[in-house]
């Protein structure tokens, strides 16, 4: 059986939300993409899950609402909601 690896690397692009009642509002901080540093077999899929972190501590899911792209669309494709593709062996880099 063939294994893929795939890698994530994480950016943060400009989001809003994290909400805070009042005063200042929570600016994002970061990205966590969960599974991390996933190794999926050739011919199957991995639900990818994007959560926000704000600077008030909070957290929001943005798996919907994140641009996904995969560096090596060759190795593995990525739909708009985190579902990635494997389509042969070799390392990619998925980016939310």
């Amino acid at each position: 059986m063939s294994i893929l690896a795939l890698f994530l690397t994480l950016f943060v692009t400009g989001c809003s939300g994290g909400g805070g009642g009042g005063g200042i509002p929570a600016t994002p901080t970061s990205i966590s993409v969960t599974p991390f540093n996933s190794s999926i077999a050739r011919g199957t899929t991995q639900q990818y899950m994007a959560t926000g972190i704000y600077s008030n501590n909070t957290t929001r899911d943005l798996t919907a609402t994140a641009a996904w792209s995969s560096s090596n669309e060759g190795v593995a494709t990525v739909g708009t909601s985190g579902i990635t593709s494997a389509a042969a062996v070799g390392l990619t880099t998925i980016t939310a």
